[in-house]
């Protein structure tokens, strides 16, 4: 996301076009611009069209919608995190692993059991328009949202949904990384769209699920959605793509995950939505 400050972002916009971006404006002039940069690629290596691109973001919405009904309500909140620990004893507890000579192989790990793409759905509620405290942690000094953090709580929001992959729909805390055998980075932010703009009076969903795997990488699909008084339905905000690696605890090297299963029309798009982007760039 870039925010430029002044009258005429004509001249950055032919910049970033002769870089090999695409760019999809929201203009609020003439007091500041909001962009959002994303590399826009077909199969072919051509650039797509804005029409492809805006076909690409309410296609990807609707099919989201189909899978997240799929999912089961119970494991929908539970989100894998790991309890928070002094840096210290991090520390120590990472010095201790290094002394010890332990090898990871497949042979004594759990088998790689595929998982359907609705079992890592997970979303988390951020009550704005009911906790006027919860608010009050978000808004910045012009009254708006402070986008940063919520930025930072769908890159923690992906991590986790990448390890209720790994692992299995239930877990709900991490143990040390060494126990697992494994640990998952965000590797990049494919693209974010932002659709519309947020209303701080509204409640906001963050969700997102697994829609593609590779050898040793997953694609999350995430988005955030507003819901307020007298609306039956969410509206989407924002629609995002993170692809995350898995990296062995003891080599470092890259790790297997586990495949998906794709057993319905809406799955089969999805991923072939995530395949387009691990075939340009590979992981």
């Amino acid at each position: 996301m870039i925010r430029l400050v002044g009258h005429s972002p004509n001249r950055f916009i032919k910049f970033l076009h002769g870089c090999g971006l695409a760019l999809t404006t929201r203009l609020s002039l003439p007091l500041r611009c909001t962009f959002h940069i994303c590399p826009a690629l077909r199969n072919d290596g051509f650039l797509c069209s804005v029409v492809e691109e805006n076909h690409d973001v309410n296609a990807m919405d609707r099919l989201l919608k189909t899978v997240m009904a799929r999912s089961n309500p119970a494991f929908n909140s539970i989100m894998p995190i790991r309890k928070p620990v002094l840096w210290s004893e991090a520390l120590l507890n990472t010095s201790n692993a290094l002394g010890q000579t332990t090898e990871t192989s497949l042979t004594n790990q759990d088998p790689l059991v595929p998982r359907n793409m609705y079992d890592s759905y997970t979303e988390l509620i951020l009550p704005f328009g009911l906790s006027a405290r919860r608010k009050e942690e978000y808004i910045n000094a012009s009254g708006g949202i402070r986008m940063g953090k919520l930025m930072e709580h769908l890159d923690s929001l992906a991590g986790s949904i990448s390890y209720k992959h790994m692992l299995r729909p239930g877990v709900q805390t991490l143990v040390r990384i060494q126990e697992h055998g494994f640990y998952i980075v965000t590797a990049s932010v494919d693209r974010l769209d932002m659709l519309t703009p947020l209303d701080p009076s509204k409640d906001l969903r963050l969700s997102g699920q697994v829609i593609h795997t590779g050898r040793s990488s997953m694609e999350v699909a995430v988005k955030m959605e507003t819901i307020g008084s007298g609306q039956p339905d969410y509206e989407t905000v924002l629609l995002g793509r993170f692809s995350m690696v898995c990296r062995d605890a003891n080599t470092h090297k890259a790790r297997q995950v586990n495949p998906l299963i794709i057993s319905t029309p809406e799955e089969r798009s999805l991923f072939a939505m995530g395949e387009r982007l691990y075939t340009l760039f590979p992981m």
